[in-house]
Formats: structure tokens, C-alpha cells, sequence
């Protein structure tokens, strides 16, 4: 990818620090790539529905969604991600 917008960056970057066992695996099935920016699009859907059809301030439609897509917990303190933050990964682990 020649191009990686500032979202993707911020993601790989909080990844690589706060879920390193994810980023391995995702890297080893070559779907790392794929997986961040299938987090965009997932973030960009989320401010979506919850700033224009919920009537949610813009700020707080932004935090949320990166929170739930970009932003991901530590493995430290949530192993496992709930399936749908990441599909690339068999029922949600970072093993």
C-alpha cells in the first residue's frame, strides 16, 4: 500500500503497542493489511450510524467508533476481542 491515511497509521501503530500477539498472527495469515482498514471502514460506518441516524454529537460519534475499531484494549487486560471488532480472527483471540 503506497498510501495510509492517518487512521491507518494511528492503528497500526496502537496495535503493534497494545496487541502485539494479534498483530503476529494477522501478519503470519498475510490479512494485517486488510484487517486495518477493514477497521476503518468499520469506524467510518459506526460515526455514521450514530452521529446521523442516533443524533449523536459528531465528537462523541468519533471517540466511540475509535474506541471500538482503531483503539483497540491491551491483551494485558482483554484477550480476546469480541468477534466482530475482529472477523480475521477465529472467534475473536489473538492466539
Amino acid at each position: 500500500m503506497d498510501y495510509k491515511t492517518m487512521t491507518y497509521l494511528v492503528a497500526e501503530k496502537s496495535w503493534k503497542e497494545n496487541r502485539p500477539k494479534m498483530v503476529k498472527e494477522l501478519r503470519r495469515r498475510g490479512l494485517l493489511e486488510t484487517a486495518i482498514l477493514h477497521a476503518e471502514e468499520m469506524m467510518i460506518a459506526e460515526i455514521d450510524q450514530r452521529y446521523h441516524r442516533e443524533g449523536q454529537q459528531l465528537e462523541q460519534a468519533r471517540e466511540a467508533a475509535l474506541l471500538n475499531w482503531i483503539l483497540l484494549p491491551p491483551e494485558k487486560t482483554h484477550p480476546k476481542l469480541h468477534p466482530d471488532q475482529m472477523p480475521y480472527l477465529e472467534q475473536g483471540t489473538t492466539e
